[in-house]
């Protein structure tokens, strides 16, 4: 590290472990102030931002990415050079950098919300990949502590380090979960709803329609159906088109050229062939055996 200004005081405790790189930081600034360092190579970090907050600076860019305490997020980091922009005040982090070892061939299949930096790191992409920040429970504070203040004297006290920082790691993957769960909860809520609202509109239910009413991309949009829906997006807007036309069927005496307009099909023949494919029967055989 190289202070552009001295207006830092840096305190840091580094300790290597197996797989493990753990780095903490106490830095008292007297005014604003920038701290150049290099990340020498493809890295992945966890990082706790414990007090006050960060902002860096890749050297090729502008926009920083910002940390403010009390967070915690799992991120990938190319070799690069990097700026740490300080405000005035007490600011503290704690680094852990890991090894490709900690993600052995299947616990990355486990830890599948670590997909998005563990495929950068394997293929030691250009572009750093930031998850998103969760905050720090009350648990993982303790447990934060343990990692920072056993003194690795022998192997035991360095494998319950270890399994401390695995713990955060487990904790961390767990609330990215939790929230990815909510999010799709909501998306599926918002699909179904569209769905809903528009099957009868032979344009409002072609897919790049739904993609750009939504905002979401095709790979999203069948992600979210087949856990909302349990079906393709098509499969789902025949079955509510379906139950539509048999209820039409059934409760009026509408013709079958005005029931197909009304649940969506451009014409008569298209509907009665997509019936006949569903229901196994056509729409007027259908009608007469429910009006006996």
């Amino acid at each position: 590290m190289e202070f552009k200004e001295r207006t830092v005081t840096l305190s840091r405790q580094a300790r290597d472990l197996p797989g493990t790189h753990i780095q903490i930081f106490e830095i008292d600034v007297i005014r604003q102030s920038r701290i150049r360092f290099q990340i020498r190579r493809p890295t992945g970090f966890l990082l706790f931002m414990l007090k006050g907050q960060i902002r860096f600076y890749p050297q090729t860019e502008n926009s920083p990415r910002r940390y403010e305490s009390p967070v915690h997020c799992f991120c990938y980091q190319p070799k690069s050079t990097l700026h740490m922009e300080l405000e005035k005040g007490q600011h503290s982090a704690l680094v852990i950098g890991l090894e490709p070892e900690w993600f052995v061939s299947g616990i990355d299949k486990q830890l599948h919300q670590f997909s998005p930096v563990l495929k950068a790191w394997s293929l030691k992409t250009s572009s750093p990949i930031r998850l998103e920040e969760k905050q720090i429970s009350e648990s993982l504070w303790n447990t934060i502590h343990r990692i920072r203040t056993t003194r690795v004297d022998d192997l035991d006290h360095g494998l319950d380090v270890l399994q401390n920082v695995a713990k955060c790691m487990l904790r961390y993957h767990q609330q990215l979960a939790d929230h990815r769960e909510q999010e799709d909860r909501a998306k599926g809520k918002k699909l179904h709803t569209y769905l809903t609202e528009n099957f009868m509109y032979d344009e409002e239910c072609r897919i790049a329609c739904i993609l750009n009413q939504l905002g979401w991309s095709n790979w999203t949009l069948r992600r979210i159906a087949k856990k909302a829906l349990g079906c393709s997006v098509r499969t789902y807007i025949t079955r509510l088109r379906m139950n539509r036309a048999v209820d039409l069927l059934e409760n009026t005496d509408l013709f079958i050229q005005e029931i197909a307009i009304r649940v969506g099909y451009s014409s008569p023949i298209v509907f009665i062939k997509a019936f006949r494919k569903d229901r196994g029967i056509s729409p007027n055989a259908y009608r007469k055996t429910r009006r006996r």
